[in-house]
């Protein structure tokens, strides 16, 4: 059953809104060959696709624990949680790009794993900004194959457009041939 060669196996992974997140948490775990719990990651990713989504990051559970702490005014949680994206954003990008610099392995697979992230403005359930920053995070950290593709008018959802381009783009980066 298994008379290929591994390495000719061209395995993409990609989807919209929650299944975007888990698509780029995906693409971090196949850069550092392990999960976040350290087990192996067994998969070699030939590229990520990210629909309207975001990078996790534990600023979101910060602030789904803020919605529910009753005692917290409502202007100093605002303060605190603006402060803390600022803060999370700027650390995590340093922890993943310091992390991605601790093997010449680990570094090269993040320069080279393609990844194309698209998302609209007019996102009224993930906001834009999030699909941004995720790039922005991304890219400082040392991915550097990403293409960031933003939809005029674009809402949770997606559009021939959009559809036409991942097509080309997986096309053209997993060498399929055709249309």
């Amino acid at each position: 059953m298994y008379n290929f060669v591994i390495s000719t196996v061209k395995l993409g992974v990609g989807g919209f809104s929650m299944g975007a997140a888990t698509a780029l948490y995906s693409a971090t775990c196949h850069v550092f060959a392990r999960y976040g719990n350290r087990n192996p990651y067994p998969v070699n990713l030939s590229s990520v696709v990210g629909l309207s989504g975001w990078l996790p990051c534990s600023r979101y559970y910060f602030v789904c624990t803020l919605k529910h702490t009753s005692f917290i005014p409502y202007q100093s949680m605002l303060l605190v949680v603006t402060r803390f994206f600022a803060l999370s954003n700027l650390l995590y990008s340093r922890i993943l790009r310091n992390q991605l610099k601790e093997s010449n392995e680990t570094s090269a697979r993040a320069a080279t794993l393609p990844i194309l992230l698209c998302h609209g403005p007019g996102d009224e359930v993930v906001a834009y900004k999030h699909g941004e920053k995720s790039a922005r995070i991304l890219s400082s950290a040392g991915f550097q194959n990403l293409t960031f593709r933003a939809y005029d008018g674009l809402g949770h959802y997606t559009i021939p457009e959009e559809m036409e381009d991942v097509c080309r783009w997986l096309t053209a980066r997993l060498r399929l041939g055709g249309s």
